[in-house]
């Protein structure tokens, strides 16, 4: 029997493990995910590094079967920023440091990663929020508190939006000794 075969003999004719069959199933990583998930209800540990090769499936595999953190599939997870995202939030519920620098890559989830994950301020991600109108506003509102020199070039070009934000930040006056 192929992966395939193996994978829904198991779930389906014997609703139980197939030992016969897994060494085939742990050529996949979406069969490999499924079988730990559908038919064992636990780990599958020969399928294991064939997930860790699948950013979807290391998550999935994490968040759904182990219930926690899986450092094989880490390095994999941090290839997708949707996923290193995801990731940080609802299994280690705690910041991803792998997935940073894909999560940088984005303007709305390096918002979200300073939001909810660090509950503050996103270096790394600030070139990416800086990109965006609405995302430089609200990451100076409501992440920094303070005025977000990168984002106010984009922020610039739209009249009420810049209006907004230099009514919760306006420039400071030059004391009076400067000339111009």
């Amino acid at each position: 029997m192929n992966d395939y075969e193996s994978y829904y003999h198991a779930l389906n004719m014997l609703q139980a493990p197939y030992p016969e069959g897994e060494a085939v199933i742990a050529t996949s990583a979406e069969l490999s995910f499924k079988y730990a998930r559908d038919v064992l209800k636990a780990p599958f540990l020969l399928g294991e590094a064939v997930i860790a090769t699948s950013a979807e499936y290391s998550y999935k595999y994490a968040l759904e079967v182990l219930k926690e953190h899986f450092p094989l599939g880490e390095a994999a997870i941090a290839t997708s920023f949707s996923l290193s995202y995801v990731y940080a939030i609802y299994v280690l519920k705690a910041p991803f440091p792998l997935g940073e620098k894909v999560i940088a890559t984005s303007s709305q989830y390096s918002f979200h990663y300073a939001r909810y994950v660090l509950k503050g301020r996103f270096i790394l991600g600030e070139p990416a929020i800086a990109e965006s109108l609405i995302g430089s506003l609200n990451y100076a509102r409501d992440i920094i508190k303070a005025p977000f020199p990168l984002g106010e070039k984009i922020m610039s070009e739209n009249r009420i939006i810049y209006k907004q934000y230099r009514k919760l930040f306006p420039k400071k006056p030059k004391p009076s000794f400067f000339t111009y």
